[in-house]
């Protein structure tokens, strides 16, 4: 061997060492499902709008002040245009669930596949409660009225990934086909205009037109009340299991104690 070709084998040798192989698992996180982001409410809807306009309009504002200048806003703003974020809110909301529950599905086919890698990563830390406490703060600062009412609302009960979500309204489902098609032709349209838009599309929709949008959402009405009910007589079904088992273990509990003292007496 010449002292080129000894070269260009230190050379190809030492691009494999700063060049590693892609490991298996990183392979497999990348064929991972996606959790859908979660959609934002009305609130955040407007606040997105209004933020540009009001810096524009007050140089050197602190987000502190920010914040309370759109909570006012918000309060002061006119009901049917309020309704324009919350039908829009509710429509991404619809999306989001459809999203999620095809979501689980897929991590469930996926964590069949890969047994090892879903268990090292449900072992994977949280958060601490500090980092929580600190998104909290940050949060309460820029938005104090909608932090203000999220924390008086009473706690709700984790999502069931089991539990048949309630099917989109014709309606819904004509704003998810067209919104995309809105959003080519007018990219830099607001979310108020968007929500008109597709209002003013559907109005004058033929009856006919409507009835394919009405149609399907009928359908998945229907698949959803049997879903539901099937699923209900499987909790049902469950529940007494369920508290079998928890009788079983108190009275084991209980043996265990009247033991324990008598070996004490």
């Amino acid at each position: 061997m010449n002292s080129e070709e000894e070269k260009q084998k230190q050379t190809k040798e030492s691009k494999e060492q700063k060049e590693p192989k892609q490991t298996t698992k990183a392979v497999e996180n990348e064929a991972m499902p996606q959790r859908p982001k979660y959609p934002q409410n009305a609130f955040f809807m407007f606040a997105q709008e209004m933020r540009p306009h009001l810096i524009s309009v007050h140089k050197g504002i602190t987000v502190s002040e920010l914040g309370k200048l759109i909570g006012k806003a918000w309060s002061k703003c006119d009901p049917d245009k309020k309704q324009i974020y919350k039908n829009l809110a509710e429509t991404e909301k619809q999306i989001y669930q459809q999203k999620l529950q095809e979501y689980h599905k897929k991590m469930e086919e996926y964590n069949e596949a890969h047994p090892d890698l879903s268990e090292s990563l449900s072992s994977s830390p949280t958060s601490s409660p500090i980092e929580k406490g600190v998104r909290t703060r940050s949060k309460s600062k820029k938005f104090p009225e909608e932090v203000e009412k999220k924390n008086s609302k009473p706690r709700v009960s984790p999502l069931d990934p089991n539990k048949p979500r309630k099917p989109p309204t014709g309606y819904l489902l004509f704003a998810h086909h067209i919104r995309p098609q809105i959003k080519q032709l007018n990219p830099k349209m607001k979310i108020t205009e968007l929500g008109k838009l597709t209002g003013e599309k559907w109005r004058i929709l033929s009856d006919e037109e409507k009835k394919t949008f009405l149609d399907q959402a009928e359908e998945l009405k229907q698949k959803y009340l049997i879903e539901l009910e099937l699923y209900q007589k499987k909790k049902q079904e469950e529940e007494p299991k369920k508290n079998g088992n928890s009788s079983d273990s108190n009275h084991s509990s209980t043996e265990n104690d009247s033991e324990h003292d008598t070996n004490q007496k």
